[in-house]
């Protein structure tokens, strides 16, 4: 459905959190083709797009994570940050979102929160800083 084209005989909703830090945020229209506009015109990075061993450091409203890419296009990450991510892990990254169901795949998104599988569960982060991209040899301590 991600692909779908959106018409007006094709209303999808985007499901968004209602409580919590997205309350009340809705992007254009609350659709998927609004989704997909919206999400054009901000800023980020897609994993298809990083040359491998690539490492990001991105910070989130609440917390800052290196992220390192070790085969791009894959979206098999190694991650460190956070409380969930206190020592060097191995995740899955699944893309970027407004904290609702609708979720641009293996892209990380300035202003949206990303969503990593790790540790048998989906974890969702705070909003999306910034993000620096840096290349292996900026990267103390993983060589």
């Amino acid at each position: 459905m991600m692909g779908a084209a959106p018409s007006s005989s094709n209303p999808l909703l985007c499901a968004l959190s209602l409580s919590g830090p997205n309350r009340g945020f809705w992007f254009s229209g609350s659709t998927l083709g609004g989704f997909a506009e919206t999400v054009a015109t901000m800023t980020g990075v897609a994993v298809a797009e990083l040359d491998p061993l690539t490492m990001l450091r991105i910070q989130t409203k609440n917390t800052f994570y290196e992220v390192t890419m070790p085969r791009p296009p894959l979206a098999r990450v190694l991650v460190r940050g956070g409380r969930f991510f206190t020592e060097l892990a191995e995740a899955t990254f699944g893309g970027s979102s407004f904290g609702g169901s609708c979720v641009k795949l293996t892209w990380f998104g300035v202003g949206l929160h990303l969503e990593v599988h790790a540790l048998d569960e989906w974890i969702v982060t705070s909003r999306v800083q910034s993000i620096s991209i840096l290349d292996i040899t900026a990267a103390h301590g993983y060589v």
